[in-house]
């Protein structure tokens, strides 16, 4: 394989891997919203850092965690849902009885249902 041949490849890759990313990006802010406006979770104030920069302090927050909500709105974007599950053990009727009917609605067009 020539070195032409092995650029190519390489370039082929590249730009199949920066695509994908896009896509999977704009999928989120088509169907989930901007990612800019998801909550950030961060450690408690007490763990804040404190710095000093040309005489002035200033508490610095220590991120925890950037993807917390963004897991939440995706959930059902993401899921394939080929696997309902439409059986429940009876505990689980006990405590929730609308679960053991058959019948249940769509949870996004509510005049649509179907029998499971």
């Amino acid at each position: 394989m020539s070195t032409l041949d092995r650029m190519a490849c390489v370039n082929a890759v590249g730009n199949h891997t920066i695509n994908s990313i896009i896509s999977m990006i704009e999928y989120e802010k088509v169907f989930s919203g901007d990612q800019a406006f998801y909550k950030w979770k961060y450690f408690k104030e007490e763990d804040n850092i404190e710095a000093t920069v040309d005489g002035v302090t200033v508490s610095i927050r220590r991120l925890k965690e950037k993807n917390s909500d963004r897991v939440k709105r995706l959930g059902a974007g993401l899921s394939p849902g080929d696997n309902i599950r439409t059986e429940y053990g009876e505990e689980i009727t006990q405590k929730y009885p609308e679960l053991a009917d058959e019948k249940y609605t769509n949870a996004y067009i509510s005049d649509t249902s179907y029998m499971s």
